[in-house]
């Protein structure tokens, strides 16, 4: 027989064990409830970002505009495909542009505003899209809808807006999301910034479909636009298709009729 002290050192030892489990249980408890809610917290910080970035461009197109003729800004026909690329090396370079209307920004370097933080670490993100830009293109991670130079290839009801003037709802900039179902159907859904189930701080292909796109419009305010696969159902609607190509095409917020 033990000691009575060794015994009740044992039954101590014991319980100390149990108790440490029993924490470690609570613990991991816990951290599986507020992970998902620390997921959407920052989810949710990546959007209030957004919303605050497309205001700023919003609020450049308009001072160029006041100083243009109520012009907005545009592109060449010479532009590049797709419609993120808003400015490029050479005879059209437009990088001077922003360096006026746009706080932070230089020649030779972009800013955060330019680009959707649920991009972040993709080929169109901040940090990597300026210094790798694709022959000579210098990428932004919004669509420019109101300067794109393609009327052939518009397909909204609501044409592109070129002067200030036009319609406050038309949106200016947002999200870039392009529906490639048919000819990548393993990758579905290119340049999404707001995507559901989305692992990481955004998807640059994937079959993830997205939540939806912000936007701002021509009146300044910045908006949030659901998807749905229902096209009468969506807040988002194609607006710019290659004549011919089976895909549906870049996707914009749907303006109020």
């Amino acid at each position: 027989m033990f000691p009575r002290t060794f015994r009740n050192g044992r039954r101590a030892a014991a319980f100390t064990l149990v108790e440490l489990l029993v924490v470690i249980g609570i613990i991991a408890v816990l951290i599986a409830i507020l992970l998902p809610v620390l997921g959407k917290a920052r989810a949710q910080s990546r959007k209030t970002v957004c919303l605050s970035n497309l205001r700023q461009l919003g609020q450049m197109t308009h001072l160029y505009a006041a100083e243009n003729k109520g012009w907005l800004p545009t592109r060449s026909n010479g532009a590049p495909w797709p419609p993120q690329v808003l400015h490029w090396t050479g005879a059209q370079d437009q990088r001077p542009l922003f360096e006026r209307y746009l706080t932070g920004y230089t020649v030779e370097r972009s800013s955060p505003v330019l680009y959707c933080p649920g991009n972040e670490g993709l080929i169109h993100s901040y940090e990597r899209a300026w210094n790798n830009g694709l022959g000579g293109m210098y990428l932004i991670g919004y669509a420019y809808f109101a300067g794109y130079p393609y009327p052939q290839f518009w397909t909204s009801a609501i044409k592109r807006p070129r002067r200030a003037s036009e319609k406050g709802n038309i949106p200016l900039f947002g999200d870039m999301a392009e529906d490639k179902t048919i000819s990548h159907p393993n990758t579905r859904w290119l340049y999404i910034s707001h995507a559901k189930g989305a692992n990481s701080s955004g998807v640059e292909s994937s079959g993830l479909v997205p939540e939806g796109v912000h936007c701002v419009t021509l009146d300044g305010s910045a908006h949030w636009y659901a998807y749905n696969p229902d096209p009468q159902q969506s807040q988002m609607e194609v607006c710019i298709k290659v004549p011919g190509a089976s895909d549906p095409g870049f996707f914009w917020g749907k303006p109020a009729q």
